[in-house]
């Protein structure tokens, strides 16, 4: 996306940047040896309040109370037509069905056969009201044929069968929500961590593979590349910190042919960078993202990893994410880079990238937030 240097193609003895994390502020500090998990595994039954266990005692003795009351009257109607027969002695069997249907989702186990009993016990408690009580309110004396009253004191049970209604709607809904948010709370957990233990093992670095240069490659590609493979080598002295991790090749958001050269994750902290071979001189990025090359605009040069960081962020409020560009020289000469303060893009060489990332990401850099590692390698080019 740039070309900082004119007509001027890559030679074959570009300076290899050295630079030694050693004499960094944030190398000198003491890291363990095993990182700390910023959220460990996800207990396997769903964690629930107090009140909502009381709701589901009461939904569960509710509707065994009402399973007997319509045994009762069931085996005391034998007289009664076919149709409200049969929706009577199937309600004790849909009341218990209600209750394995709580306990099965409780436990998040079998979750489609738990809502199929819990359907099946609202529509039998639902035409065991209509059949049995409603009519009856409407024919105190009695009806005969289809809406056949209760023995039993007809408003007393439909305000029961209501009830009970209520309470499983009540308990179910508010389950439901719970179980599936936890559920899909550990399943996200689960796939974060295999993407950063593969094969069980955990990665820090996660690389991709490196373009093929031949004669008929763009000379742009071919300074990217250089220069890409010029900073991995420095950037793996962040592995120093045993939470950080490193991932080539992020998509550009945006732009399908392009991309972003690294990312460095630590804990919700990801440092985007990219980098460039650019002829030696004095370069300035300005409050306006421009770079400036020996005090004046180069319109071959076009920076644009900080738009890519605010792509990033934009629906990831959560991250943390800020963006560099490393700037290593074609030939041999002076080179001087400068970026306005307060710049949020950082224009960068190879030693000041190194010691602001590893300052930057330092306070964390013991830290695996297994989420964002998880973003930023799905968001790998491919």
């Amino acid at each position: 996306m740039n070309d900082a240097g004119g007509n001027s193609t890559v030679g074959h003895s570009i300076p290899v940047p050295v630079v030694r994390s050693g004499g960094f502020a944030w190398a000198q500090k003491r890291w363990p040896e095993i990182p700390t998990l910023k959220y460990g595994p996800p207990p396997l039954i769903t964690k629930l309040p107090v009140a909502l266990h009381l709701l589901i005692a009461l939904f569960v003795l509710a509707a065994l109370a009402s399973a007997v009351v319509y045994a009762i009257e069931f085996f005391a109607r034998a007289d009664m037509d076919p149709l409200p027969s049969a929706v009577l002695g199937l309600t004790p069997l849909a009341a218990t069905a209600g209750v394995l249907a709580v306990g099965l989702r409780r436990i998040d186990l079998a979750s489609g056969l738990s809502s199929l009993l819990f359907a099946s016990f609202a529509i039998v408690l639902s035409l065991g009201s209509f059949f049995m009580s409603i009519p009856a309110l409407v024919w105190p004396d009695g009806p005969s044929g289809m809406f056949t009253a209760f023995e039993v004191h007809n408003l007393i049970v439909l305000v029961a069968n209501l009830i009970v209604l209520a309470l499983g709607a009540t308990t179910w809904r508010i389950l439901d929500r719970r179980v599936s948010h936890f559920a899909a709370l550990r399943d996200g957990y689960m796939s974060a961590f295999r993407t950063a233990n593969p094969d069980g093992r955990r990665q820090r670095k996660f690389a991709r593979s490196h373009t093929n240069l031949d004669d008929d490659s763009r000379k742009l590609e071919r300074r990217v590349a250089v220069a890409e493979r010029r900073t991995a080598p420095l950037l793996e002295q962040l592995l120093l910190m045993p939470g950080v991790a490193i991932i080539e090749g992020l998509h550009f958001p945006g732009v399908p042919n392009a991309h972003v050269g690294h990312a460095i994750v630590a804990s919700n902290q990801i440092a985007l960078i990219d980098s460039y071979l650019w002829l030696p001189g004095e370069y300035h990025m300005d409050s306006w993202g421009r770079v400036l090359r020996d005090g004046k605009i180069d319109e071959n040069i076009d920076v644009k990893t900080g738009v890519a960081a605010e792509r990033y962020a934009f629906n990831r409020p959560s991250l943390e994410i800020r963006a560099w560009a490393v700037v290593h020289c074609l030939t041999d000469g002076e080179l001087a880079i400068s970026c306005d303060p307060g710049n949020e893009m950082h224009l960068v060489s190879a030693d000041d990238m190194l010691e602001q990332v590893g300052d930057w990401l330092a306070p964390v850099g013991e830290i695996v937030d297994l989420f964002p590692l998880q973003f930023a390698v799905d968001s790998r080019r491919d």
